[in-house]
């Protein structure tokens, strides 16, 4: 036998107490719970976020929608108008002229920074007259605006009809590229 005197029942009681309060200390909750609350944080997150792109996507296809209809009541529109002006090479044909500039005066009355357009003539077989085309691209976060600037532009220069129209949403804006069509007198 041992030398050391045995221990009291309250002396292995407060031993034993001791040890399994430092077993308790040294376990590692933290390292469970606090990782399971930043989970539950970025689960609730997600939630949100995919709810938001939810709407955002809504909101796109309803703006794409919108725009779709516009399009096809814009080109009916001009349709429509060209019917009536019995427009067409015979009955809307105008004097040669730069337009750029004019173009770009319109567009910086609307509130737009419109660049230099690109110009093209086609030659219509044998007759003396040409068609003007001219071709825009703008970016811009109204696409009010750039509408409204197609829709002076047409008003004010006789003959410029819009050929052409292609809408497409970027984030924070819209690009716009817009194809106006004259017909002009060969020079």
């Amino acid at each position: 036998m041992s030398d050391k005197p045995r221990l009291s029942e309250d002396q292995r009681y407060e031993i034993a107490s001791g040890a399994s309060a430092s077993e308790r200390r040294n376990r590692p909750t933290m390292l469970v719970i606090v990782p399971g609350l930043l989970l539950a944080l970025a689960f609730v997150l997600l939630l949100v976020a995919w709810g938001r792109v939810s709407d955002a996507d809504n909101e796109r296809q309803r703006q794409r929608s919108f725009l779709q209809q516009s399009q096809q009541l814009s080109a009916e529109l001009t349709a429509l108008r060209e019917f009536e002006a019995g427009a067409g090479p015979q009955g809307d044909v105008h004097e040669p002229r730069s337009l750029l500039s004019e173009i770009q005066e319109i567009g910086r009355n609307a509130g737009l920074s419109v660049g230099i357009g690109r110009e093209s003539r086609q030659d219509r077989g044998g007759a003396d007259i040409t068609r003007l085309t001219i071709e825009y691209t703008i970016q811009h976060e109204s696409l009010e605006r750039i509408l409204d600037w197609v829709q002076r532009c047409t008003d004010r220069i006789a003959g410029l009809r819009v050929n052409e129209i292609t809408v497409t949403p970027q984030q924070n804006r819209w690009q716009v590229r817009v194809t106006f069509a004259r017909w002009e007198r060969r020079q």
